[in-house]
């Protein structure tokens, strides 16, 4: 019982959602007897002369329809008093529902013997093969032998004449003057008491076809012909003859031959693989192609590990291959005659040039793309990309970002990983390009200021990077900003070296240094047999595997360097054994003497209760 309920409940719930927008046109027809109207594919009678109230959905559509032989003379939109009709059409009106809720439209309606102010025959030997409709798009309804048909010569000429099935119609004539045909079919103007006559059935009789060449090569592009779907080989003789109404195809090699010129009757003709044409009286065709060539084409290039050359296309992935520096001989066939010349990894091309002055620029593939003819040298320009300089792109966090991405001028990417991206480049990389998708915060900072994007609102920027330059990309969050005091003693300043952001190096120890958190800081002695002490807020910091303190800003700091090991003794050869610890407690060496503890890689142990230092 409760599914019955809520069947019956979703039945209302539909019929109310229709209900809802559900509107009505009011069309006030002059005869209800002359038209009628389509609504969602069904058709409809009027059913009072005058106002119709019909309901339909919102932004759905009616066509206003006239039965046989009626013509709609206008459709007036009441709101806005123009006639919605179609300018081509006297049948059929479409009548489009916006916003329309309650719009009245003027159907009125007339006789189309009341226009029609002439009259022609036609003739027709095979009715049931034969469309013929008026301009207007009203059918006229033949039998076989003489038709009258009545038309307006101001609306309903000229008659369009076509076959129902795919073989085209015999001929047509008027007033017994053959007629040219348009395509597959015949238009034609009829004038009042004339005759058209039209032969849809083709006569039992034999055709010439003749086939013209204009040389040898001409003959050898064809490869096949057929007669109604059966190859015949004797097509070439003098006395060929096929039946009036066969199809008739001619088969082509195009892979290895250009057409030139091909004719039918005189008609120059478009030509692919085939051609095919049903023969309706003597047939000519004339031939004029050649064979496609081979293009000589002289590449001299200065490294061929710097390019790659592909045949034609670069989807084609068809590549010329055992490239020398200097001069190189390349064919190039007629039928394809570009190739398209790509710069590899690592390196870049100069220029592309030809012995015809033309110099080319790449196309949206960054792609050199030579239109080649015979006897073309074209020189080619390149080198070895050397990025002798670098920036530094920190990210706070990647996967805050769905998609991210960085790429240089010449649009190969470069992948960003959370932290420090340390980027090799030079001046041809420029300009660059970074941005990022669906984070919820996008911003650049260059040398801690804030760099505009390409765009208001937006999350890409177009940027020309300088040698040392550091950008700071944040996806996650807002960047906080510290401060960074240095206490550096005197005789250690010129001893040590210390550097913000992998790159910038901090000369002025006086100076307070604002930073982002997560600014790696990284203080290293000048020389390795030189020992330093380093504390950040008075807690010492642990050398590293490459011989610096490093630390990752987190709050305001201060940092310390003095020369020394400021009571951390060096372990000496002859001191006591004993166990040895690493600064996290964990026990390294266990009952060791100074030989083992010497082998320990540097950095800072305990020992007997006393800090050490292994260098």
């Amino acid at each position: 019982m409760k599914k019955i309920y809520s069947v019956i409940m979703l039945f209302m719930l539909s019929v109310l959602g229709i209900a809802a927008n559900a509107e009505t046109i009011i069309v006030n027809v002059d005869s209800k007897d002359r038209v009628y109207y389509t609504y969602n594919g069904t058709n409809y009678e009027f059913e009072n002369n005058g106002d119709n109230t019909i309901t339909v959905a919102q932004y759905s559509s009616i066509y206003i329809k006239a039965k046989d032989g009626i013509f709609l003379k206008s459709v007036i939109k009441k709101s806005t008093g123009a006639d919605v009709m179609s300018s081509y059409s006297k049948t059929d009106c479409y009548i489009y529902n916006g916003t329309d809720d309650g719009e009245t439209y003027t159907v009125t309606s007339y006789n189309a013997d009341d226009v029609r102010n002439a009259s022609c025959t036609v003739n027709v030997d095979d009715a049931s093969k034969v469309s013929v409709q008026r301009y207007n798009n009203t059918v006229v309804n033949l039998e076989n032998g003489d038709n009258t048909v009545k038309f307006s010569t101001t609306d309903e000429v000229p008659f369009s004449i076509r076959p129902v099935m795919s073989k085209p119609l015999y001929k047509v004539w008027l007033n017994d003057v053959e007629q040219a045909p348009n395509g597959t079919g015949w238009n034609i103007t009829p004038a009042n008491g004339d005759v058209i006559k039209i032969q849809a059935n083709y006569p039992d009789k034999k055709e010439s076809v003749k086939f013209n060449y204009e040389n040898e090569e001409s003959q050898e592009i064809i490869t096949k012909v057929t007669v109604d779907g059966v190859e015949v080989t004797n097509y070439n003789d003098e006395n060929f003859e096929v039946q009036c109404g066969s199809l008739i195809e001619v088969f082509f090699n195009t892979t290895e031959y250009k057409v030139d010129n091909f004719k039918v009757n005189g008609s120059s003709q478009s030509v692919y693989t085939s051609y095919s044409t049903y023969v309706t009286g003597t047939t000519t065709f004339y031939v004029n192609a050649h064979k496609y060539a081979v293009y000589k084409v002289k590449l001299t290039i200065t490294d061929p590990s710097h390019i790659t050359v592909y045949k034609g296309e670069m989807y084609n992935n068809i590549i010329y291959t055992g490239l020398v520096a200097g001069e190189n001989n390349l064919e190039v066939p007629e039928n394809n005659s570009t190739i398209q010349i790509v710069a590899n990894s690592g390196c870049y091309i100069t220029s592309v040039t030809d012995n015809n002055d033309n110099t080319y620029s790449t196309n949206y593939n960054n792609a050199y793309v030579v239109t080649c003819s015979d006897g073309l040298e074209v020189t080619v320009e390149s080198g070895a990309i050397v990025r002798d300089k670098t920036v530094v792109v920190y990210v706070d966090d990647v996967t805050a970002a769905g998609h991210r991405y960085m790429s240089r001028s010449d649009r190969s990417n470069i992948n960003l990983e959370s932290g420090y991206n340390v980027i090799p480049f030079c001046d041809g990389d420029n300009d660059f390009q970074i941005g990022a998708y669906n984070s919820p915060i996008c911003k650049l900072y260059k040398d801690n200021e804030l760099v505009a994007p390409a765009y208001v609102g937006g999350t890409y920027y177009n940027l020309t990077m300088a040698d040392g330059d550091v950008y700071k990309l944040f996806l996650k969050a807002e960047p906080t900003t510290y401060n960074v005091t240095f206490d550096v003693a005197n005789d250690a300043a010129s001893e040590v070296t210390v550097t913000a952001d992998r790159i910038t190096t901090i000369s002025n120890f006086t100076e307070t240094l604002e930073a982002f958190g997560g600014t790696e800081i990284k203080i290293a002695a000048n020389d390795a047999d030189t020992q330093i002490t380093v504390k950040v807020n008075n807690e010492p910091l642990t050398i590293g595997e490459d011989g610096a303190y490093t630390f990752n800003v987190a709050a305001n700091s201060n940092v310390s360097v003095v020369l020394g090991n400021d009571g951390i003794s060096s372990i000496e050869a002859d001191a006591a054994t004993g166990n040895v610890y690493n600064t996290q407690g964990v026990m390294v060496l266990k009952a060791a003497d100074a030989q083992s503890v010497n082998s320990l890689p540097a950095g800072i142990y305990i020992m007997n209760g006393k800090k050490i230092v292994v260098k």
